[in-house]
């Protein structure tokens, strides 16, 4: 599935489509901001979604997102905490 993933101001938006954010609502990364550190605390893929690799990729984006703003990462979800585990090139961004 193609998705593309938008920060809208909370929260990270993964939509099913092209990438110009008008499609479909598949899954989402709620963050708190202070500065350069984000705070990812919520993920959710709509349960018709689920199963299809959506959270790993919006996740995957998210942090890229981050990275790209010179932002680090305090992960109160436990997917994304997991996640990072899992995923070593990103372990530079959690937040000391």
């Amino acid at each position: 599935m193609d998705i593309s993933v938008q920060d809208n101001k909370d929260r990270f938006e993964a939509r099913r489509g092209d990438g110009d954010g008008d499609g479909e609502l598949v899954g989402y990364v709620e963050y708190r901001r202070d500065g350069d550190v984000w705070d990812l605390h919520h993920t959710q893929v709509l349960p018709e979604f689920e199963g299809q690799g959506v959270a790993g990729t919006l996740v995957a984006e998210a942090l890229d997102q981050i990275r790209a703003a010179g932002g680090t990462v305090i992960a109160s979800c436990s997917y994304v905490d997991a996640f990072l585990e899992r995923r070593q090139e990103y372990a530079d961004l959690r937040a000391r």
